[in-house]
């Protein structure tokens, strides 16, 4: 958090996101998820995608794999891929399993 000269602490769309939803307030809920996607980029939604704060939060999953699911051909996610899957695989990301699921169910059949 910061703090202007003269005003309140900034604070994070994922705190608001988490506050709101405690607080069961739904339209603030919604304006926080909304700040949270446009925060998203090709750069970063591989490491958003699989962190705890998406693993604990339904709604900002769907949003974070739909993301990664269209940015999946950027170089940034190309060149992350692998070592996030290699974590993954060793264990290090135990709140992967919903959005690797996500994921995989996306792949097309090869009928």
């Amino acid at each position: 958090q910061s703090r202007l000269e003269d005003g309140p602490p900034h604070c994070s769309p994922k705190s608001m996101y988490q506050l709101a939803r405690k607080l069961k307030n739904e339209p603030i809920s919604r304006l926080a998820l909304k700040a949270i996607e446009t925060r998203l980029s090709a750069a970063n939604i591989l490491e958003e995608a699989f962190s705890k704060f998406t693993s604990r939060h339904d709604a900002v999953r769907v949003m974070e794999t739909g993301l990664l699911l269209k940015h999946r051909n950027a170089s940034e996610v190309l060149q992350g891929l692998p070592a996030k899957m290699e974590a993954v695989a060793r264990g290090s990301i135990p709140n992967a399993g919903q959005v690797l699921t996500a994921l995989i169910m996306q792949i097309p059949s090869q009928n």
